[in-house]
């Protein structure tokens, strides 16, 4: 920015002459020097001139990156002018180092006072690196932005199509290659890490994108459609196809196979599809292969379909125009296509002297080289040449792709034998083919051997996992990290160290990939901590969620490995692996901590000659995973602890587990390897048993204090016996500490059951045994068993003399009216006091109850029925009775209740026909009592009777039942009978009315001179039949007569209509049918005699003469309850009789 005074025209001189210094400086002899971040190294600022308009500033560049005539760079500015004044000119100068190129800048109108933003959209022609500033003129004054020199520009690399060769037809052998899971044909890509850099239109990828579609991609954008080429969509970009769009248009629909197979020089994905729509088809069998070198070649087994396309394939740069195509129309086979990227020999290498020159066998040199590609190309192979022996070379940040400007490539290397002369080179494989430095001498080393020991690995006892609260994220290959202590690894202490993504930690300062092994001497594993097995070499920190932080304390360094993932070779996928942190403490300890481990076989530690490393042989992790565990390493130092025992002494029992345990506390921080409880046993025979060790398990523990704290208990059953015994505890440097011995007892008390005990409420007159059967584990005799009677002691009764098996203690006791105390007691000879089995229980001694019968059953009843009993029920104690009961039979029970006033209690007792015992049973809440008091005979006299009865009943009723049948039948012929005498007489009323008619209408017809009287026709009169008594024939009617002048006709004889049988004839009823239980139940037994064992159910009706509804419903419910009382059974409409 400038600031201009408002009078400067005399200042144009002084301009003039600064701005050929200015282009001076900026010429000089043609040659710029990189600076540090790449750019080209600016002349310090200084003021053009004085002024304050027009102000130029915030210059802003849309993209730091391009290709040359394809990306748009779009260079802005903001421009103010105080007095609002339109600039003359606003300028874009654009400097390459083989050009320089001038724009104009144009803007949308708006208010220069307030600052209007002036911009102009440029594509570059060259590839490399630019700066650029800017100046505006008002006419009066120039302002520059900056006001010296140049602001950075963007970089620029070239982008060229691909070559393409048929060459001979190559397949390769995939058939141990992985294939591509099918999970969803539509929609559906994976992603697989490729075993080198692949260069795809100058840009560098180490992942490959494959699609079920038939193409390929680069570009970090998915893309779930199928590619027509050449394309300029950002997500079809940087791919190649060998199924085009079109051809998806045509087949909608496939099944498809695909394998892919890795190696470290090439890759190969083969895929087999068909796809049809309809009657459409298409087949292709195809293989693309990605060479280390950025060739790719198309092989096509056969295509064919059978329909008429032309089908477009190659390579496509994603910018509408930059594709390498090769189309064909017709079915092909055998066909290989090879595509290769031009180079035009702008790959550079520039060596850097090795750090540092000097040291000894442990010191890590640190050699690396500058790779510089115009075009972006990244490098195929970087190597180091070391006394003959070739190293690859790594990258020194992995974010960097900036090849335009150059990125550094190194290699820490130790373990050098300083018997040897050393002299190194580099040599890199570029897209142009090999270069090669000039060789340089060095490093000089001198000896100087190592003076220290292994360390001690074990499984920690405590779980050690650090929450980090400020983490830091670990982006790239290797992170260098400094720490504020001197960390003792195998007795050289480092400030500073590098941490991988991989899964290990190096102090040699070697950025090398190769994962650093155990017990191996190569420059990748010297002074390293290696937390994986080699196999895992392809993790993956950047998937999904995965992330490695890591967190600096003053005494502590934490590395957290979140949700890694790793790259399965076999299936071709990303695995979960797990989540663990690597733990380095300011005392020397590594500790590897899994909170979450799915696999995993080797890890360890290594030194670099060989002979000094350590490795942890984890456990089968098929199922379950290793999960909250703890590994330590720890190196040999003093250890500051001490430890507070559980005391022990005293006497205890077996029957509870007895409390072992120690804290532990070492100021060394040093762990533990074991614990235990040490001791001697002689049993109370005096007879020593042997000598054990009790391991005694951690319970918890943390860094307290600047101290490890540590608790391990235990709860053990102890034999029986007598003890001595002291803890020990060993720590993980082979270190002992013991404490002082503690005696004690352990003893099996005596087991003892009570067969037989006195109930509390008894009898005057009980005689009651007490038994007790007393066991002894130890065999030992009690020293007393007494019995405790009211304050009296007695000694009980011994039954036998073995006491590990088991005796018998008892005692009788003849039971006097009133209270009661007693109590049982023994003394273990072991024990300090007596032991109490019953102490102080309370009996209650009662006299029995009496009963006397006040109203009894007679011993032979003839009626079945309910009949009284009663009885005179009390307790000499005026205790009360409960629930008295009249009991029949030892099966019905009724209950009995007392008479207000009395101690009477009565029922009434329901009897059946038979021989019954009757039992008197009551309950007063001593015991319940319950005998016989008498046996009845009931005999069912009625039953008899009934029998003789019933049948003259049923022949009365039968002849009242036929009678009550004439008489209905009889008043139903009179009323027939009358019933004819009306309807004979309305017919010779009806024929009386028709003459008189008759006559009338001849009267009539004589006046009517001119019409010929009609003599009308007799009309049919429909005939009653009657129904005739036999008895009395009907006499013949009586003969008409004419009543006019004039003859009539002889009426027509007339018919006799055919009676019909059954008009009139009686109704057939049920009235006088007897129904009910015992007729029906007579009916069955005549059909049982008959043996007609199945009846229908209408058969039954007719044979009953069942004729009405309501006579029917009564023979259903009467044939059912037969079917209850199972003399019936019925099988849907018949019913079967039971046999007897």
């Amino acid at each position: 920015m400038v600031r201009k005074q408002r009078h400067v025209s005399w200042y144009l001189l002084v301009i003039l002459s600064c701005g050929a210094i200015l282009a001076f400086c900026l010429i000089g002899d043609g040659n710029h020097s990189p600076s540090s971040d790449g750019l080209t190294t600016l002349t310090p600022p200084v003021k053009s001139a004085p002024g304050d308009n027009p102000l130029l500033e915030n210059p802003h560049l849309n993209v730091m990156k391009g290709t040359v005539n394809n990306t748009i760079f779009n260079f802005s500015i903001t421009l103010t002018d105080s007095t609002n004044s339109t600039p003359q000119d606003v300028n874009l100068t654009v400097i390459h180092e083989n050009a320089t190129y001038n724009w104009d800048m144009v803007n949308a109108s708006g208010n220069f006072a307030a600052g209007v933003v002036f911009y102009r959209e440029i594509m570059l022609p060259l590839p490399g690196n630019y700066s650029y500033h800017i100046t505006a003129s008002n006419g009066v004054n120039i302002s520059r932005c900056p006001d010296v020199g140049s602001i950075a520009g963007p970089s620029v690399s070239s982008i060229e199509n691909y070559t393409m060769t048929q060459v001979s037809y190559q397949w390769f052998d995939t058939s141990s290659g992985t294939p591509v899971p099918v999970n969803e044909f539509y929609n559906y890509h994976w992603n697989y890490s490729l075993p080198f850099t692949f260069n795809f239109y100058n840009h560098a990828s180490r992942e490959i994108q494959v699609s079920h579609f038939g193409f390929f991609k680069f570009s970090n954008t998915s893309n779930t459609q199928p590619i027509t080429i050449p394309s300029a969509e950002p997500p079809t970009g940087l791919s190649g196809v060998l199924i085009s769009g079109d051809t998806w248009d045509q087949c909608t629909d496939g099944i498809t196979t695909m394998v892919i197979y890795l190696t470290t020089g090439y890759i190969v994905i083969e895929q087999d599809i068909v796809m049809f729509e309809e009657d459409r088809g298409y087949n292709i069998t195809y293989q693309y292969v990605l060479f280390k070198n950025g060739s790719i070649q198309f092989n096509i087994n056969q295509a064919s379909s059978n329909f008429t396309h032309v089908e477009t394939i190659g390579l496509n740069y994603g910018d509408n125009s930059t594709a390498t195509t090769y189309a064909f129309s017709t079915n092909i086979s055998h066909v290989s296509l090879l595509f290769t990227y031009p180079n035009d020999g702008s790959s550079r290498i520039i060596p850097h002297a090795v750090t540092p020159t000097t040291g000894n066998e442990t010191t890590p040199f640190m050699f690396a080289c500058d790779y510089r590609n115009l075009q972006g190309r990244a490098p195929l192979d970087i190597i180091l040449e070391l006394n003959g022996v070739e190293y690859a070379m790594f990258e020194a940040d992995g974010n960097d792709d900036n090849y335009v400007n150059g990125k550094v490539y190194e290699l820490s290397h130790a373990n050098l034998s300083p018997s040897s002369t050393y002299s190194y080179s580099y040599r890199v494989l570029t897209p142009d083919g090999w270069k090669n430095s000039t060789t340089f001498s060095g490093p000089n080393l001198s000896w100087e051997g190592p003076s220290f020991s292994n360390y001690s690995t074990t499984k920690n006892l405590l779980f050690e996992w650090h929450q980090l609260d400020d983490p830091q994220v670990a982006t790239a290959e290797f992170t260098e990290v400094s720490i504020p202590f001197e960390f003792p690894f195998y007795g050289i202490n480092f400030s500073s160290f590098q941490l991988s993504r991989d899964g290990f930690i190096r102090f040699s300062g070697n950025t090398s990939t190769v994962k650093p092994t155990p017990g191996a001497s190569n420059g990748a594993s010297l002074l390293a901590i290696n937390l994986l097995a080699e196999e895992f070499i392809y993790l993956n920190t950047m998937f999904y969620d995965s992330e490695l932080t890591y967190q600096v304390y003053e005494d502590m360094f934490v590395a957290e490995y979140y949700f890694i993932n790793y790259y399965n070779i076999t299936s071709g996928g990303h695995d979960y692996l797990g989540w663990f942190q690597i733990i380095l403490h300011s005392s020397g300890d590594i500790l590897f901590s899994f909170r979450d481990l799915m696999e995993l076989s080797i890890g360890g530690m290594n030194y670099g000659d060989g002979m000094h490393y350590e490795e942890i042989d984890l456990p089968a992790l098929d199922d379950p995973p290793l999960s909250r565990q703890t590994f330590v390493f720890t190196p040999a130092r003093p250890n500051l602890a001490v430890m507070d025992a559980f005391p022990i002494d005293g006497f205890h029992e077996t029957t509870h587990p007895l409390q072992v345990g120690v804290n532990y506390s070492s100021s060394s921080k040093v762990h533990v390897q074991a614990v235990m409880f040490n001791y001697n046993l002689t049993d109370f025979h005096e007879t020593f048993v042997g000598e054990y060790n009790l391991s005694i398990d951690f319970v918890d523990g943390a860094y307290e204090n600047d101290s490890l704290d540590l608790n391990f208990l235990s709860n053990h059953h102890f034999s029986p016996g007598v003890y001595q015994g002291r803890y020990m505890i060993v720590d993980v440097l082979g270190n002992v500490f013991t404490t002082e011995e503690y005696s004690f007892f352990i003893n099996d008390p005596p087991q003892h059951s009570v067969l037989s005990t006195l109930p509390i409420n008894n009898w005057v007159g009980d005689l009651i045994t007490i038994q007790v059967n007393y066991v002894d584990p130890e065999g030992l005799a009690p020293e007393h068993f007494t019995l405790e009677w009211d304050g009296a002691c007695y000694n009980m009764t011994v039954d036998g003399t073995n006491f590990t098996e088991g005796v018998m203690y008892s005692f009788m006791i003849n039971l006097t009216h009133g209270s009661h105390a007693y109590s049982l007691r023994f003394k273990d000879p072991f024990r300090p006091s007596n032991v109490s089995i019953i102490d102080g229980q309370i009996i209650n001694v009662y006299y029995k109850p009496l009963h006397e019968p006040v109203q009894m059953l007679k011993p032979v009843i003839y009626k079945p029925g309910q009949y009284r009993v009663a009885f005179d029920i009390s307790s000499p104690d005026g205790l009360i009775i409960l629930g008295p009961k009249i009991i029949v039979d030892d099966t019905w029970e009724f209950d009995m209740e007392r008479v207000s006033g009395t101690s009477v209690y009565e029922t009434n007792v329901k009897l059946e026909p038979g021989t019954h015992d009757i039992w008197l049973r009551f309950d007063d809440g001593v015991r319940e009592v319950k005998f016989v008091i008498q046996e009845v005979k009931v005999i069912n006299l009625p039953l008899i009777l009934i029998a003789i009865i019933i049948p003259s009943v049923v022949g009365i009723a039968g002849a009242y039942m036929i009678r009550k049948k004439r008489e209905a039948t009889r008043k139903r012929k009179q009323v027939i009978k009358k019933e004819i005498i009306r309807k004979r007489k309305q017919k010779i009323l009806k024929k009386k009315l028709d003459k008189v008619k008759q006559e009338k209408r001849l009267e009539r017809a004589k006046k009517l001179e001119q019409v010929e009287p009609i003599t009308p026709k007799p009309i049919a009169k429909t005939s009653i039949t009657v129904r005739k008594k036999p008895s009395a024939p009907s006499p013949a009617p009586p003969s008409k007569t004419a009543t006019s002048s004039k003859s009539q006709a002889p009426a027509p004889p007339k018919t006799q209509k055919q009676r019909e049988p059954s008009k009139y004839a009686p109704k057939h009823t049920d009235e006088g049918t007897l129904l009910n239980r015992a007729v029906l139940k007579q009916y069955i037994e005549r059909m049982r005699r008959e043996r007609n064992y199945e009846l229908h159910y209408l058969k039954i009706k007719n044979d009953l003469n069942v004729i009405s509804k309501s006579k029917s419903k009564k023979l259903y419910k009467l044939l059912n309850s037969l079917v209850d009382s199972h003399v019936l059974v019925r099988k849907k409409s018949k019913y079967v009789i039971v046999r007897r």
